[in-house]
């Protein structure tokens, strides 16, 4: 039945780079109905695909400007630490080459630039900013250290990055915080690593690194701060204690700036909500185990995970204080290789993830109710903002 299916789709459509099959949601427009997958532009309403790739090799990645405007595309360069670096249209046209030799490209939230970083001679990395206007690169600064995570601040004023160094014979991870406009070092925290901001700019979420009196990090300890005052608050005080030792903490924040989850990786993994009260302190509303993977949707009103039961991952959403819980899909054990983290639709009202092999399913958080998308061949999809 299966084969037949297959074979039906490809007679009707007659791609010989991969198979379409839309079955959208009877009589439901999806307000954002173009998905990038890998190097393929899909119109879900009109069945149309676009390759975007500007070279026959497989690319490394690609991601959508925050605005939709446009599509940055990386390519393996000469070493496993460098990528070349394409902007194009969304619709694949008038390509611009930012760099031949960087890593770890990221958009700006005003999708204007694009902060990457790359390898100077002597060990030293630098940070680049390139302006779609200008089609020219600046550079912000270099250093003596490896660099990785760019994370932009909303409001574009700041990266941060994690600058990791030798210290007492081991690598030890900094949080740098730089001004965008000028590469200066506005805030530096030291022995921490995996930041994440609010919406609001207002707090930053990282993991710190805890040294007894020897100098030598035994604990890792979740930790909040309050960018307006500098004031750090370790979230320890308020999270439930681990049932397992703990080898790392991942933190989420709402787009409304009102949640901050916070998971905890171990042997038994826990995901903590958390909420900010009026008197500005977070405060612990509930626990999930087993969970991996937590994404809030757009508008803040659901929070996606996945929950590993009975040696099967199930699918669910729910609203933030632990209601109106959905389940829509479990994935066997078995189809782990093939599968991506289901993705929000800009409107909040869809996900789509890669399922059993290359079919893409469509989730209507509406109605809980999930029908396929397509068969593709390349990655998950990603929404057109």
């Amino acid at each position: 039945m299966k084969n037949a299916f297959f074979i039906m789709a490809f007679a009707l459509f007659g791609l010989h780079v991969f198979l379409i099959s839309v079955a959208l949601i009877a009589g439901q427009a999806h307000p954002a109905n173009i998905l990038l997958y890998g190097k393929i532009l899909l119109d879900v309403e009109k069945h149309i695909p676009i390759r975007l790739s500007p070279h026959e090799t497989d690319i490394q990645g690609a991601s959508w400007s925050p605005d939709g405007h446009f599509i940055l595309m990386t390519i393996a360069g000469a070493s496993t630490d460098e990528s070349a670096a394409w902007v194009l249209m969304a619709n694949g046209q008038q390509r611009q080459l930012i760099s031949n030799t960087g890593y770890q490209y990221v958009w700006s939230p005003d999708s204007t630039q694009i902060a990457y970083l790359n390898w100077l001679d002597q060990g030293k990395m630098a940070l680049h900013i390139y302006d779609l206007k200008t089609q020219q690169s600046r550079w912000l600064f270099n250093y003596q250290a490896y660099g990785s995570d760019i994370v932009w601040s909303p409001d574009g004023r700041y990266i941060t990055l994690t600058m990791r160094q030798w210290e007492r014979n081991r690598v030890i991870p900094d949080i740098w915080v730089i001004n965008a406009n000028t590469g200066t070092l506005e805030y530096e925290f030291k022995h921490a690593t995996t930041p994440v901001w609010s919406a609001d700019n207002r707090w930053l979420a990282m993991t710190r690194f805890a040294a007894d009196e020897r100098g030598i990090f035994l604990d890792q300890i979740p930790y909040v701060v309050e960018m307006t005052t500098g004031n750090a608050t370790s979230l320890n005080s308020v999270l439930p204690s681990p049932v397992s030792p703990v080898s790392g903490y991942e933190y989420t924040m709402s787009p409304d700036g009102h949640y901050l989850t916070v998971r905890v990786v171990a042997i038994v993994p826990e995901l903590h909500v958390l909420a900010i009260t009026a008197a500005d302190e977070w405060e612990y509303r509930l626990t999930l185990k087993n969970v991996r993977y937590p994404q809030w949707s757009p508008d803040g009103a659901w929070l996606k995970y996945e929950q590993y039961e009975a040696g099967e991952t199930h699918f669910y959403i729910m609203r933030p204080d632990g209601s109106e819980k959905h389940w829509f899909g479990t994935m066997p054990y078995g189809e782990i290789g093939a599968y991506r983290p289901p993705v929000w639709s800009p409107d909040s009202r869809f996900l789509v993830n890669l399922r059993q092999g290359k079919i893409s399913y469509l989730l209507d958080s509406a109605t809980a109710k999930m029908t396929i998308l397509c068969y593709c061949l390349a990655g998950n999809g990603q929404w057109k903002p």
